[in-house]
């Protein structure tokens, strides 16, 4: 697969720094939920025909829940 990382997402409150890190990148769009809730509201934004997703989290966000909806949209 010859696919380049054009978004980055960071959700939680604790992932602001890295938000902010990551900004500064100027190849790549960051985007920083405080909340799953509300990553949920824009997630149709990144959910696009051959798009490719690569998800990575802690135990403690139960990110799986995410993984699931984004599963249940496609």
């Amino acid at each position: 697969i010859d696919k380049q990382i054009t978004n980055i997402i960071v959700i939680g409150e604790h992932m602001e720094d890295a938000y902010k890190s990551l900004d500064e990148e100027e190849k790549l769009k960051v985007n920083w939920y405080k909340t799953k809730e509300i990553f949920y509201e824009h997630i149709d934004r990144f959910l696009v025909p051959d798009s490719l997703i690569a998800a990575k989290a802690s135990r403690g966000m139960k990110f799986e829940n995410i993984v699931s909806k984004i599963i249940e949209l496609i």
